[in-house]
């Protein structure tokens, strides 16, 4: 009895699957995101500003010490690197990275800057924003003065270091806009490229060496950057820079259960981002683009592309070509002479230009080719005329009607 069951089972499935009441499960296609375990994640195309993948982007979440990003932003335009910055006295959390630094403590702004932006130091952050503001009160005031000039609307501040505490959140599109904002500073990106550095000592000759916090960046040379930040609320988070196969990007998790799976979200990111890229063609080299009438010749000149242009765009980036090449052309003009200029930009942004060229030498036309193409101007002019007033005595409509 038991057996005949079975059997029954087993064909009734069969017979379900075969009519297709019941489905296999399907693989995931290539371009389906993959599976991630942070709270909100974003990935940017650099060049354009583009996000080309959001998971709960404008989600308000706590952002740990991807805070420091805020705060050397306004430190960058406030202090000069070799500016001397005495430490303040310095309420320090039980919990709260720091680099040892001692009230009185006299260090270089440069060296505060490592130590915010490569060990991630609450400590610096704290000294950097006294020294910017007189206070960190009026610091955090500053920063999100900044965050709403920026267009930062799911941002708010509460402290300079990103402990958590009420009212101190961002999202990964705002973090990704500050991100990318804050790479185009040489000196921003400097520091956040960096794999350690060490921080003097007050009551130690031997500096306190640390590496970045940025462990993702230390075992990939494609990531460039940013920052990273870690609290019980916020989870692990990272906002990372990279040219992973040749296309910039800027990966922002926030959220992840660990380092770990944090890094390993953004890997996936950055892959998955890539595969969404596009290749655009320009036409061939020899295209014509644009013509140009020649003096003394019935034959305009053509102008042709230089060389073929090809860029990899995200999705939905648009590219557009600005011509510029002259109406007439004026011999003598050699082959191959560049008469003019294509500019490509994507989005609206520059991206390469081309030269435009002649595609055949056009030589000065002497009193014997200036006399024929006078001759041949007069001849095709009466030839038109002739040819008019024949229509025109030819047309029904032409012949004289009295008026009564």
């Amino acid at each position: 009895m038991r057996s005949l069951c079975v059997a029954l089972i087993v064909t009734f499935l069969l017979a379900a699957t075969l009519a297709g009441w019941l489905r296999p499960a399907v693989a995931l296609a290539k371009d389906d995101p993959p599976k991630i375990e942070a709270a909100a994640v974003a990935v940017m195309d650099v060049p354009t500003g583009r996000f080309i993948y959001a998971y709960r982007a404008d989600r308000r979440v706590p952002m740990a010490s991807t805070t420091k990003i805020m705060t050397a932003r306004l430190a960058l335009e406030s202090l000069d690197p070799q500016q001397d910055v005495v430490v303040p006295p310095l309420d320090m959390r039980w919990d709260e990275m720091d680099v040892n630094l001692s009230p009185g403590q006299v260090l270089p702004a440069e060296k505060l800057m490592e130590a915010l932006l490569v060990a991630s130091g609450g400590d610096a952050a704290k000294t950097l924003a006294v020294a910017v503001a007189g206070s960190e009160k009026a610091f955090v005031e500053q920063m999100n003065r900044e965050a709403q000039e920026l267009g930062l609307d799911d941002t708010h501040y509460a402290n300079s270091h990103g402990l958590d505490a009420a009212g101190h959140y961002t999202s990964a599109h705002d973090l990704s806009l500050l991100a990318r904002l804050e790479m185009e500073d040489p000196e921003f990106a400097r520091y956040v490229a960096m794999p350690s550095t060490t921080i003097p000592q007050q009551d130690d000759p031997k500096p306190l060496k640390v590496e970045s916090s940025n462990t993702l960046m230390l075992r990939n040379e494609w990531v460039d950057g940013v920052k990273t930040g870690y609290t019980n609320k916020a989870g692990s988070c990272l906002v990372a820079s990279g040219d992973y196969e040749k296309h910039d990007m800027i990966v922002t998790v926030l959220g992840a259960p660990d380092p770990e799976t944090r890094n390993q979200d953004v890997v996936k990111l950055f892959k998955y981002g890539a595969s969404l890229y596009t290749m655009w063609r320009s036409p061939e080299a020899g295209h014509v683009m644009a013509s140009a009438s020649v003096p003394y010749s019935r034959l305009p000149l053509d102008i042709v592309l230089a060389g073929r242009f090809s860029v990899s765009i995200p999705p939905g980036a648009e590219v557009s070509s600005d011509v510029t090449a002259p109406r007439v052309a004026e011999p003598p003009v050699a082959g191959d002479e560049e008469l003019g200029r294509v500019v490509y930009k994507v989005d609206g942004t520059v991206r390469d230009e081309r030269a435009l060229l002649a595609d055949r030498a056009v030589p000065t036309a002497d009193w014997r080719s200036r006399l024929r193409f006078r001759l041949a101007r007069v001849w095709q002019r009466s030839s038109e005329a002739v040819a008019a007033a024949i229509k025109r005595a030819v047309d029904p409509r032409a012949v004289f009607t009295p008026a009564f």
